[in-house]
């Protein structure tokens, strides 16, 4: 089942029904408004939320996406041009009470830019900030663009408390910090690593104490963020029952940045999640060159970059993908007997999927921008 809210209303459907519940229920809201003689462009200032179940079986990796962000903090817009040096920018605003010293460090934030921005969609990492200014780290971006006037929101990060709380449904509690005791781990992805069929770089487990990591020393943990627009893997161990991962607040409502990364001499998989809370086709995912680079023909010999998807719904570990897209003439097609058609095959609702860039000449980072279609 899937979820879906608006102005504190719920409807509930099955997925492959969900994107026409979705336009219907709003047309009801917007019609409603107007009989009651309220202006639908004044009234309907909320956010969109909702909720998306995945499954969690035993003896198993369920690799999961978060296809929702936590209600922004706040929203401003620059009141001058960013200040950019040594790898961050600070921007300003000036039209706001003064902030708090090192305010959005009582917990992880980001800063995303929105609205008319070329930056529209990219999120940044907030490292520090001052009464009328905030520093965010650039993660090799360079701001182009980006002046005075344009409009930003801050959010919190996910991070493994927000995601699972003591007393959440999903995670088997851990006896003690050795393996022989653990319980549920989520295990994370390494995004700057290069090559394919990389193993997750770390490890967490929950005890009663909170949340750890499998290091020397076994550090705690709680505040490990999981960027937006990755996915993670969450694995039970044997014996234990099945559990849901319910992932549940804002949807996002605008455009989201991928940064895809090619490297010269190997192939590189980046580990992404789906941000949208509703099966999306694979033709309406926005992927082509040079993002995505096609493939000359159906043959193996002449492929390219490839999409992998995963089947939660069968007990696995150390997960395959259960299909394998590749696109030949702007079409897709799936990697299996005949090389079927697939435009029209879909991504899960807060998928896990990997985009295996291939090398296709000298290194270069390009932008996926993924944009809604509800």
């Amino acid at each position: 089942m899937r979820g879906f809210s608006f102005g504190g209303l719920m409807v509930k459907t099955r997925a492959s029904r969900f994107v026409g519940a979705v336009c219907r229920f709003l047309t009801i809201c917007f019609g409603a408004l107007s009989c009651l003689g309220l202006g639908a462009a004044e009234e309907l200032v909320g956010e969109i939320v909702g909720f998306n179940v995945t499954d969690c079986l035993a003896g198993s990796d369920t690799i999961v996406a978060v296809p929702f962000h936590r209600p922004a903090v706040f929203r401003g817009t620059l009141s001058g041009n960013p200040l950019i040096g040594n790898g961050t920018a600070i921007v300003f605003d000036e039209n706001s009470d003064a902030f708090e010293a090192e305010q959005w460090l009582t917990e992880p934030h980001f800063l995303r830019f929105t609205g008319n921005s070329p930056r529209a969609g990219w999120y940044f990492r907030i490292t520090g900030n001052g009464d009328h200014s905030i520093v965010i780290d650039l993660s090799g971006d360079d701001l182009a663009g980006v002046v005075a006037g344009q409009a930003f929101e801050i959010i919190p990060y996910w991070t493994l408390d927000g995601l699972f709380p003591e007393g959440n449904e999903t995670v088997h509690l851990s006896t003690g910090n050795l393996v022989t005791g653990r319980g549920t781990e989520v295990r994370l992805f390494d995004r700057d690593t290069v090559g394919a069929n990389l193993a997750p770089a770390r490890k967490f487990f929950l005890t009663d104490e909170g949340w750890h990591e499998v290091t020397a020393g076994f550090s705690t943990a709680g505040d490990v963020v999981i960027p937006p627009g990755t996915s993670f893997v969450i694995r039970h161990p044997n014996g234990v029952s099945d559990t849901r991962f319910v992932a549940h607040q804002v949807v996002e409502s605008g455009d989201h940045a991928y940064a895809v990364r090619m490297d010269p001499e190997t192939a590189t998989d980046h580990y992404f999640g789906s941000m949208r809370p509703v099966p999306v086709k694979l033709k309406d995912l926005g992927l082509g060159i040079p993002v995505f680079q096609e493939s000359v023909s159906n043959d193996p010999e002449g492929r390219a970059d490839e999409l992998h998807v995963y089947d939660n719904t069968v007990a696995a570990v150390n997960r395959e993908p259960s299909a394998i897209y590749f696109r030949v003439g702007g079409q897709w097609f799936r990697d299996d007997d005949g090389f079927p058609p697939a435009d029209d095959d879909e991504l899960d609702a807060g998928a896990g999927f990997v985009i295996r860039k291939f090398p296709f000449g000298g290194p270069a980072t390009f932008l996926w921008l993924n944009t809604p279609h509800y």
